[in-house]
């Protein structure tokens, strides 16, 4: 993000199960913080997913 832009709460829909979910300035400014993507799951989604990452062998560090 360049000098003088801000964040605005946007609407992102659910890749898994469709739904709309809230991602809000303060989210955006955390990933971008941390150089990440926006998120394509909503909450509901994620979670049950990075539980199942964890307890996956190959991803274990």
């Amino acid at each position: 993000m360049e000098e003088g832009q801000y964040f605005v709460d946007a609407t992102l829909v659910c890749v898994d199960c469709g739904r709309s979910f809230q991602w809000t300035c303060g989210e955006q400014s955390y990933f971008f913080s941390k150089g990440l993507r926006p998120p394509k799951r909503c909450l509901e989604c994620r979670e049950p997913r990075r539980r199942t990452l964890r307890k996956s062998p190959e991803v274990s560090g």
